[in-house]
């Protein structure tokens, strides 16, 4: 790979690293921005409720000068009762209505009035603020306002003392100015003013810093989800980067991958002309090697001809030569005129024996040579037509039956076809290459006088009949059945065989019925020959 390949890799590897720790800074940010905002409302809720509990200590001042005013001009009980419960609530001594920083005792003040929220907790107000988190400062200025409110409560007490003093026992509208005047006096005005202030006071310390702590939730929320949004812009920069750089390196691959194909297909062209070359030169050779095989084939036919020839054609010469001298001699004894008649008997009867000897050998010669021109399968004529192999097997099996040529043997022969397969083939060849496995399993497999079984097995397989001879005999040596296909190879030539009978039968399978033999054998356990041909032969004439 080349070295600017490598660092693109490189920066690919680079911007993908880049691009993960982006979206993890990217999933922090958004995290801590999630939180800090969170801290920023509970800020903000914080100084909601410290307002609301400031508000809690200014309407219960302003409510209890409210209910002292009321009970001052109309004498009614129910606002001194409503005056004591202010106090108590705050105080913590009667329990605190929920939701008290609503609007509550007004709704209470008609003559049919009902309060508006049930009765929570029992918890005074100074322990609220406390409980609050205010500062101590804060709590001296609410602390202080409810100091003084408990002062002023104590003039409102003294004005309810007025009050019950010049209260009239019969039922009726009455006036005590001088209660309503301590109520509206400027020492009243005074003690609320000072109260007010310090709740005033309160609330400027208690914004002061509610707003600052809600400015800092506020500036970390914005700065976390700054970092975030920087995140992310990283993240969508980075994966531009990396998308870029396998765009480019994805092109520069489909570059560098076409520039290998072509070199490979030149490489392809080239090793395809060696091979050419060398395909062409190897025909040649084999060209050569089929005519050296057919001319040492041919030397060998010839050899073996000459071989098988030699023998019976020395007799007939060795005859011929032998009545040759007969004859001069005979010619002399007639000549010399003492010829006599046992000297003609004796005569006769040698040339006798020398014809009878010499048309033997003569006949002989005749058969090697018909048998050698079986060799060559384009002398068999033989039409290309269907043959139903059960019933033509069948009936070859019985003409060697019944021609009682082998009756020296009680050799049992079947045939096993299930079915009546018909075969396009040259019948007479396949007849001729049958009728020459069975012989040849009479005549070697079984010794003399010996019983045996010879099967003929047809079977279909696929679009191929395979068609076995075999035989329970004596067997054959491994050497022997490397030879059973050579011409003039024989182990029964003292007993007139030539050897031409099996090569005829490869010669007529393979090249006349287009299939295939092969032979095997087991010493003392038999022999089986298996022929293989096409369920549709081919025509030789008509391929």
């Amino acid at each position: 790979m080349r070295q600017e390949t490598k660092q693109q890799f490189n920066q690919l590897d680079w911007s993908a690293m880049l691009a993960l720790l982006c979206a993890l800074l990217a999933a922090v940010f958004v995290y801590l921005s999630y939180f800090t905002l969170a801290e920023r409302q509970e800020a903000s809720d914080r100084r909601y409720e410290s307002f609301l509990l400031a508000e809690q200590m200014r309407l219960s001042s302003d409510q209890l000068t409210l209910m002292a005013r009321a009970y001052a001009a109309t004498g009614n009980p129910k606002f001194l009762q409503f005056y004591n419960q202010i106090l108590d609530i705050r105080n913590g001594i009667q329990p605190r209505p929920e939701k008290y920083h609503r609007v509550y005792w007004d709704l209470l003040m008609p003559q049919q009035g009902l309060p508006p929220f049930p009765n929570g907790q029992t918890i005074s107000l100074k322990k609220l603020l406390d409980e609050n988190g205010f500062t101590e400062q804060e709590l001296q200025q609410l602390h202080a306002a409810q100091a003084s409110s408990d002062q002023l409560a104590e003039l409102e007490k003294n004005v309810f003392k007025l009050v019950a003093q010049n209260k009239p026992k019969v039922a009726g509208n009455y006036v005590t100015p001088a209660a309503v005047s301590q109520l509206y006096s400027e020492a009243y005005f005074q003690a609320k003013s000072q109260i007010m202030g310090r709740i005033n006071e309160f609330y400027h310390l208690q914004e002061a810093r509610n707003n600052s702590n809600v400015a800092h939730a506020v500036n970390k929320n914005n700065l976390m989800i700054a970092f975030a949004v920087l995140s992310f812009i990283g993240l969508i920069v980075s994966l531009a980067f990396s998308f870029k750089a396998r765009a480019h390196l994805a092109a520069q691959f489909i570059v560098d991958l076409q520039k290998e194909v072509t070199e490979q297909t030149n490489i392809i062209i080239e090793k395809n002309q060696e091979l050419t070359h060398a395909f062409d030169l190897m025909a040649k050779a084999q060209k050569n090697l089929i005519e050296s095989e057919k001319m040492a084939s041919l030397g060998a036919l010839v050899v073996g001809v000459a071989h098988e020839i030699n023998t019976p054609v020395g007799i007939c010469i060795t005859a011929t030569s032998y009545m040759e001298e007969e004859n001069n001699e005979l010619s002399k004894m007639v000549s010399d005129q003492s010829l006599k008649k046992k000297s003609l008997e004796n005569y006769l009867e040698k040339f006798d024996q020398s014809i009878k000897l010499s048309l033997k050998n003569l006949h002989r010669i005749a058969g090697i040579i018909n048998n050698f021109k079986e060799v060559a399968v384009d002398q068999d004529v033989d039409v290309f037509s269907s043959v139903d192999l059960k019933e033509d097997i069948q009936y070859m099996i019985d003409e060697i039956v019944l021609s009682n040529q082998y009756s020296q043997n009680q050799i049992n022969i079947d045939l096993h076809c299930d079915e009546q397969w018909i075969c396009l083939c040259y019948p007479g060849v396949l007849i001729k290459v049958l009728r020459q496995l069975l012989k040849n399993a009479l005549i070697h497999a079984f010794d003399p006088g010996a019983d045996g079984q010879v099967d003929i097995v047809v079977a279909k397989i696929d679009d191929w009949y395979q068609i076995s001879v075999q035989d329970n005999g004596k067997g054959m040596q491994e050497l022997e059945q490397l030879k059973i296909f050579d011409p003039f190879y024989t182990t029964k030539r003292n007993q007139g065989g030539i050897g031409l009978g099996l090569p005829i039968v490869f010669n007529l399978v393979t090249q006349k019925l287009g299939g295939s033999i092969r032979c095997t054998s087991v010493a003392e356990q038999g022999t089986c020959f298996q022929i293989k041909i096409p369920v549709e032969g081919k025509s030789v004439d008509h391929p």
